[in-house]
């Protein structure tokens, strides 16, 4: 196929990047779920995906690759910006779903990260109080 027949295939398919299945999930949360790394990396390099969406369960990408072990998918989603505090329906974490699912390698990556996301957090939210006096 020539390059000038497959640039209007792929801006058509990016068309669709964020739209919901009948689970309410989107392209990327499903290339998670089913370990298409490949799929899930063309979908927030070109597609310019939404790492933070959150499903009808309140779950984002990085929750599904975290409760699944998904160990290279969940690091891709975090280098990608994805909110690792954000809270699912049950009030769970991509971090509490990979320790009540026992993935260590998972855990251990996600720990460090979840530190310095909370220490962010906590510095932006009093910055913003002193902006704000």
């Amino acid at each position: 196929m020539l390059l000038e027949e497959i640039v209007p295939i792929a801006n058509h398919i990016f068309s669709f990047v964020d739209k919901l299945d009948k689970y309410g999930n989107t392209a990327l949360i499903e290339a998670v779920k089913h370990k298409h790394y490949e799929c899930a990396q063309l979908l927030i390099e070109k597609g310019n995906a939404n790492v933070n969406f959150q499903n009808r369960m309140m779950n984002t990408a990085a929750h599904v690759a975290a409760m699944n072990g998904h160990f290279e998918m969940t690091k891709l989603l975090v280098k990608s910006g994805s909110n690792v505090l954000l809270k699912n329906n049950e009030k769970f974490t991509c971090f509490d779903h990979a320790e009540n699912a026992g993935q260590t390698e998972v855990l251990e990556f996600l720990e460090p990260v979840i530190m310095e996301a909370k220490i962010w957090r906590e510095k932006n939210c009093l910055a913003k109080i002193f902006v704000n006096k």
